[in-house]
């Protein structure tokens, strides 16, 4: 996904229409489905990340017709964590609870896509350590074929 920022109302519509022409039916930070708008079911809803300085690499979905004030049409505005319960809400997707938990840590501003499968702690650490033994492994034969190197070149 391109780098956008939060829309001011007068770039809303202009950023909308570059965003229904390239916006697939799931999205491309998350995976979460782009579901039609529920408010006005005109649009399908759009994948946006946050740059402000405040919610800053925040994802959050909204209606492309989505402004704020008098000129609102549109008011389908939500958070990752937000838009993940509509789509529970709606059975649009089933999430199991622990999942759920684990993977929503937006009160600390990450917004990470849903993983595939729950690793444990001792399992990261079990292939954290067979990658350093390779790392110091592939060190030592370099080290070595310098070393070797460097003799044949003096003789």
């Amino acid at each position: 996904m391109s780098r956008r920022r939060e829309h001011s109302p007068s770039a809303s519509s202009r950023s909308a229409a570059r965003s229904r022409e390239s916006t697939p039916g799931f999205g491309k930070e998350t995976g979460l489905p782009l579901i039609q708008c529920t408010t006005c079911g005109q649009e399908r809803i759009i994948e946006l990340r946050a740059w402000t300085e405040k919610n800053y690499g925040r994802v959050f979905f909204k209606c492309p017709r989505y402004e704020t004030g008098p000129r609102a049409r549109c008011d389908f505005y939500f958070w990752q964590k937000d838009y993940l319960a509509k789509l529970v809400e709606l059975g649009r997707i089933m999430v199991q609870q622990e999942a759920h938990e684990d993977w929503i840590c937006e009160e600390h501003g990450d917004s990470r896509p849903i993983p595939v499968g729950r690793v444990t702690k001792s399992e990261l650490e079990a292939k954290m350590d067979v990658l350093v033994r390779i790392v110091v492994g592939l060190v030592c034969v370099v080290c070595v074929v310098v070393v070797v190197g460097i003799m044949y070149l003096m003789k």
